[in-house]
């Protein structure tokens, strides 16, 4: 979030938040160099549309690092 995007440290999405929305549902992925630094990533929300009973995953963030973004 910092590197693709420049936010600061009061507005990434928190760690602690990450593994909260993994574990009930969401999704969180990294994309990794072959160095093993993270480049890139994505999130996505369990989603429910007032009060249908079909739940659905909404794209909330994805960004790439700078240097990575038009590559090939």
């Amino acid at each position: 979030q910092q590197r693709a995007w420049g936010m600061d440290d009061l507005t990434v999405v928190p760690r602690h938040l990450l593994h909260v929305i993994a574990k009930t549902g969401g999704v969180v992925l990294g994309a990794f160099a072959d160095s093993g630094e993270m480049v890139g990533f994505t999130l996505g929300l369990v989603s429910r549309d007032g009060g249908a009973s079909e739940t659905y995953l909404t794209s909330h963030m994805m960004g790439v690092a700078p240097e990575w973004q038009s590559k090939e």
